[in-house]
């Protein structure tokens, strides 16, 4: 019986581009394939930033717009919004602080095509939307004196503020931003959202995050591999043995709780409680002589069985094999617990190893080094920075993608956003994408 842990199915790419998330290399990759389809790199500038605008204008009334626009291809996307915006009635300004012999050459071919005229000065006061093309993905560099003034003067404003992709100064891989960045009330992810826009450090600058299809072609997305997701109902696993009408305590499987002492039932009993509800068929607590009778009394339908040393343990695993077991809410940093988790990982199917259990490995490496992909660990990020100290200054998508193929182990690293990865390198989010 499978531990009741859902886990996404990895290859089903339904809603392709609301779940996936793309690293900079990998959106330049997929990017350069359209490039190759299209004959060009001019025509998924167009796409993207007639994408953009038409979002806009479904968002806002007409009103007086600034265009902020840089050097890069990010800069062309503005060129193109601002041209749509202008066609559907909006007045629009255009800044962009820059030398035109400094843009790019697709974002000047949209330039000079649109005849587009550039405001010398940054007005704030006069206009009510600001639509925040300076820097891409890809930005990863300290911003000079003159732009930092010009972020710094955009978020003291009080205009409503759309950044295509990003916004500007963020790192799109990393999230991290050196001096300032920009404060976006939304976010248009161009195809798909990019690590920076599911960090939580950097969700603050985001506001609403919208996925923007740009027009990239469906059967290149589809062929498209990527190791990182957003979780949907529709990626889980399809044989996951659901609740049906026939089914019964002995076709629902066992989860079997090791407990601790009688001042830690609770986290224990907790556990078994939310077996109950996810669906297994019976729990069997583990415990202590002490611990029987508040058991008994706090928590009556589940079963009940004494281990008072490792002896008792090994008689009851022999009977039970091939159950999912779970170990450390509560089990208390003893020696029979370590025993214990030593005998699950080398000789058990399905594990999840929590709370006392994960001090323990962070404190025994040689316990450590023997987990395996029967494993599920699912710590906070402050016992996961103690098990894999080496890892702690990196950001959440990367500490669960390393630990889990460092481990060889499914890694759950909960909290506000909760972090799932596979020991292949398979990563997948817990978050709430409801769009507008």
């Amino acid at each position: 019986m499978h531990c009741f842990l859902v886990m996404p199915d990895m290859h089903n790419l339904v809603s392709f581009m609301t779940n996936i998330v793309l690293t900079t290399n990998k959106i330049r990759e997929l990017e350069q394939r359209q490039f190759k389809k299209d004959g060009n790199s001019i025509s998924l500038m167009h796409s993207a930033g007639t994408c953009c605008s038409n979002w806009i204008v479904k968002k806002f009334k007409r009103q007086p717009v600034i265009v902020l626009c840089g050097p890069g291809n990010n800069g062309g996307d503005g060129f193109v919004i601002a041209n749509q915006l202008i066609k559907e009635g909006f007045k629009v300004d255009i800044f962009c602080p820059l030398d035109k012999s400094k843009i790019s050459k697709d974002a000047k071919f949209f330039f000079n095509k649109f005849n587009l005229k550039v405001s010398k000065k940054l007005d704030l006061k006069n206009n009510k939307l600001l639509i925040d093309c300076f820097f891409g993905t890809g930005f990863n560099r300290k911003l000079n004196s003159k732009v930092k003034l010009i972020f710094e003067k955009v978020n003291k404003s009080k205009l409503k503020v759309v950044s295509i992709d990003l916004p500007s100064g963020i790192n799109s891989d990393t999230g991290n931003y050196f001096n300032t960045a920009i404060r976006a009330n939304y976010t248009l992810a161009l195809h798909c959202k990019k690590p920076a826009h599911i960090i939580s450090k950097t969700k603050k600058y985001m506001g609403k995050v919208i996925v923007v299809d740009i027009g990239i072609d469906k059967k290149i997305s589809e062929k498209f591999k990527t190791n990182f997701f957003i979780n949907h109902k529709n990626k889980w696993i399809k044989s996951f043995p659901w609740k049906n009408k026939d089914g019964h305590k002995y076709s629902r499987g066992k989860v079997i709780v090791y407990a601790g002492e009688p001042k830690t039932l609770g986290a224990s009993i907790l556990s078994s409680m939310a077996a109950i509800r996810i669906g297994t068929g019976a729990v069997i607590i583990l415990c202590g002589k002490k611990s029987l009778a508040t058991l008994q009394i706090k928590f009556p339908s589940a079963l009940k069985h004494v281990v008072a040393n490792i002896n008792n343990f090994k008689k009851f695993f022999n009977n039970n094999k091939n159950n999912s077991f779970l170990i450390g809410p509560g089990s208390g940093f003893k020696n029979l617990t370590k025993k214990i988790l030593e005998i699950l990982i080398k000789k058990n199917n399905f594990n999840v190893i929590d709370a006392d259990a994960l001090t323990i490995l962070s404190r025994y490496r040689n316990i450590l080094n023997s987990l395996n992909k029967n494993c599920i660990l699912t710590p906070h990020e402050g016992e996961f920075d103690r098990i894999f100290p080496e890892l702690k200054n990196f950001n959440k998508l990367e500490k669960v993608y390393l630990a889990a193929k460092k481990s060889k182990s499914y890694i759950v690293l909960k909290g506000y956003q909760t972090f799932i990865a596979s020991p292949e390198g398979q990563v997948v989010l817990n978050e709430d994408t409801t769009e507008e």
